[in-house]
């Protein structure tokens, strides 16, 4: 692979990632909570229609919940992108960010099951997607002695990159690329009984056509098959932002019984599409998530 900054990574990638770098490390010179206040509203507003954001989660929203006030799903739109931000700046924070949520305590109704298979050195599928930040309970779970690691995808922006991973590493354990060295890394760390941190919400060409919120969504099957390739149990796993903006409800659902990967798969739609509807201004709308759905995006 060539080196950042290196004449084949096209000019206007180089550019795009050394901007995005410079405006969080520029934001983490402010006083914690007033980074992310800042750093959410100008994703929200002034940073809105870059890359066709607000349009999307628009056409997100008029899909997934048609009767809904226009208004309604204009806050909900706009709230997703402030948590889309915040999360940001909380990864680029680093041990500021870790240090605020290693002590929280964890809950919900799986609870008691992965610190069964945590103590018997099984490994773990921690499946999630794009709500609230995730990176608040892993860094809770590695507290509490669980090797995490998680599986990323990169960029293309290889100055961005080159801060953004490191920045992952900080807090959810090893990352492992989506490409063939970094399938290999992964499979040696679950043999290993390391739990893997997967989000698993977001289109794929190669997915299974499951039901997400109502719509037909492409979803990977992987978490489901390492874990029954590896007879580790899968979990749905959130962080859950709080009215405050900073602090987290750390949750462990219910485990997903074994069956086969699609029905796996499915439940854990099921499971996020629940806590995507108690907590819609957290979830990622901008992402063209229903690519299926004939003439959404246009």
């Amino acid at each position: 692979m060539a080196a950042i900054g290196t004449t084949d990574e096209p000019w206007m990638d180089r550019a795009a990632g050394q901007l995005a770098l410079g405006y969080f490390r520029a934001l983490c010179a402010l006083p914690y909570r007033r980074r992310l206040a800042l750093a959410g509203w100008l994703f929200a507003h002034p940073l809105a229609r870059l890359g066709r954001r607000l349009a999307i989660s628009r056409a997100n929203l008029a899909l997934i919940f048609p009767d809904m006030p226009r208004r309604a799903r204009e806050a909900i739109a706009r709230g997703g992108l402030d948590n889309f931000g915040r999360t940001f700046a909380e990864i680029f924070s680093g041990e500021e960010f870790a240090a605020r949520h290693r002590l929280a305590p964890l809950s919900g109704p799986g609870l008691s099951d992965l610190v069964q298979a945590f103590e018997a050195g099984r490994p773990l599928i921690l499946a999630t997607g794009h709500i609230g930040n995730i990176w608040a309970t892993v860094v809770a779970l590695r507290a509490r002695g669980v090797d995490t690691a998680v599986v990323y995808r990169p960029t293309g922006k290889r100055a961005f990159d080159a801060a953004y991973v490191p920045a992952l590493e900080a807090l959810g354990g090893k990352a492992f690329p989506r490409t063939r060295a970094g399938t290999r890394a992964m499979v040696r760390h679950l043999r290993a009984g390391g739990a893997l941190v997967m989000l698993i919400d977001q289109f794929t060409h190669r997915g299974a056509l499951l039901d997400f919120l109502g719509q037909p969504a492409r979803t990977t099957l992987t978490a489901a098959e390492l874990a029954l390739k590896f007879d580790a149990p899968l979990f749905p796993v959130y962080g859950i932002r709080r009215k405050d903006g900073v602090r987290f409800e750390q949750i462990i659902g219910t485990i997903i019984p074994p069956s086969d990967a699609a029905g796996m798969t499915q439940r854990f739609n099921d499971d996020l599409g629940a806590m995507v509807r108690a907590h819609p201004e957290q979830w990622m709308w901008m992402h063209r998530r229903w690519k299926d759905v004939p003439g959404i995006y246009g």
